[in-house]
């Protein structure tokens, strides 16, 4: 597709058209609308004849997501963090902590953003903390600027920070976790790498042995522990023997809420 202004491959187009519905949960803050239209000025370029290409895409090509947020709403506060890590300005904020059911005041260095699970996240310095953390930007309750400077490590990196982490929430400390999965839960990891870690150790699917070993290097298993409930038992923690025993935990409080005996208990 060319114009006089703009040259752009079919296939460049399509991958603008699925991105918008990739941020679909940022409409209405500057990152979905300027997504929306940078793509409208694109097509008032084009002509008729290549605008007809992409009337049917949205039923042809369709992103689909779980839960996620609406953060429309949010679009100031959202421009307020982006203004603070661009100038290196201090947020004096009020979050709303999950974890600590409570709602608390602080100064916040924001070092960036992170889009995860379709969940909008900001990594920075917390001064109530006197360390790096990660806030979600749904439970904000009051952003605001401050003439305070602050300077962003050098050292610092939004990859390297979230290295360990299987998704949003990391830990110090880099462990080996390594997990049998068996059946479905086996040819799931087969499919897809769901770390950047993951390396698959043992894989034998043929006859009736039907298993997959794989290691993963995190440095917080929350998130790893909640993934790997979903395959029931089609998944078995092989080390460290610490996860081992919490998912054996959390097995036999789920047979308690269901009022079963777990095989072991009293």
């Amino acid at each position: 597709l060319e114009s006089e202004k703009l040259a752009l491959s079919v296939t460049e187009m399509l991958s603008l058209f699925l991105s918008r519905q990739v941020l679909s949960p940022l409409i209405g803050t500057q990152y979905g609308d300027g997504l929306a239209t940078a793509l409208d000025k694109i097509k008032a370029m084009l002509p008729g004849k290549a605008l007809s290409y992409f009337d049917g895409l949205d039923d042809n090509l369709l992103v689909k997501s779980m839960a996620r947020h609406d953060y429309s709403g949010r679009n100031k506060q959202i421009q307020i963090i982006n203004q603070a890590m661009s100038e290196g300005r201090v947020l004096q904020i009020r979050y709303k902590s999950a974890s600590k059911k409570r709602m608390f005041d602080a100064r916040f260095h924001p070092y960036g953003l992170v889009f995860f699970g379709m969940n909008l996240y900001c990594i920075g310095y917390l001064a109530e903390y006197e360390e790096v953390r990660t806030l979600k930007v749904v439970r904000f309750q009051g952003v605001e600027l401050t003439a305070e400077k602050f300077e962003r490590p050098v050292t610092f990196s939004l990859a390297s920070h979230m290295q360990g982490a299987f998704g949003i929430i990391r830990g110090e400390k880099i462990q080996t976790v390594k997990v049998k999965f068996t059946g479905w839960a086996a040819t799931n990891v087969r499919e897809q790498q769901w770390h950047p870690s993951q390396k698959i150790l043992k894989d034998r699917s043929s006859g009736k042995q039907d298993f997959v070993v794989a290691t993963f290097e995190l440095s917080d298993t929350t998130e790893f522990k909640r993934w790997l409930l979903g395959f029931s038992g089609h998944a078995v923690v092989l080390a460290p023997k610490a996860l081992a025993n919490e998912l054996k935990n959390e097995f036999r409080a789920a047979c308690g809420a269901y009022g079963v005996r777990c095989k072991g208990q009293a």
